[in-house]
């Protein structure tokens, strides 16, 4: 049986914490995409996943991510998650909205809402490269 979309989610988050890529790897379909609003695209496939979480974990050594509130609707999962810490600063956390699309246990589509606009600079793609 594959995982739901929470249980992908939370495999993804501990991957992230011990920086296993080949682990976060293994929950993104070959055709993912990452995007934020006004759907502009942060990486897409697994090459340019890899290559982002790659990037994002070299410039941000402390970064994790801690899940907040969240809905499940058979495929699709809405969370609130903080970043922590975004630029290796112990009290610095920023909030942002994600939208996972999962299916057979791997994300298929992830799209981020930034409300506050601080989620801008981490994922840039000219930040990462």
């Amino acid at each position: 049986m594959s995982k739901s979309p929470l249980e992908t989610l939370q495999a993804a988050m501990a991957a992230i914490e011990s920086r296993d890529v080949e682990s976060l790897m293994s929950l993104f379909d070959e055709h993912c995409t990452i995007s934020h609003e006004r759907n502009v695209v942060i990486a897409d496939g697994h090459d340019a996943i890899r290559d982002f979480y790659t990037a994002a974990f070299e410039r941000f050594p402390n970064f994790k991510v801690e899940l907040g509130e969240y809905l499940t609707l058979g495929t699709v999962l809405m969370a609130i998650e903080t970043n922590v810490p975004a630029s290796g600063d112990e009290g610095e956390m920023i909030s942002s909205a994600w939208a996972y699309q999962v299916r057979d246990g791997k994300f298929t589509l992830m799209h981020m809402f930034d409300p506050t606009g601080d989620m801008e600079e981490l994922l840039s793609r000219d930040s990462l490269e």
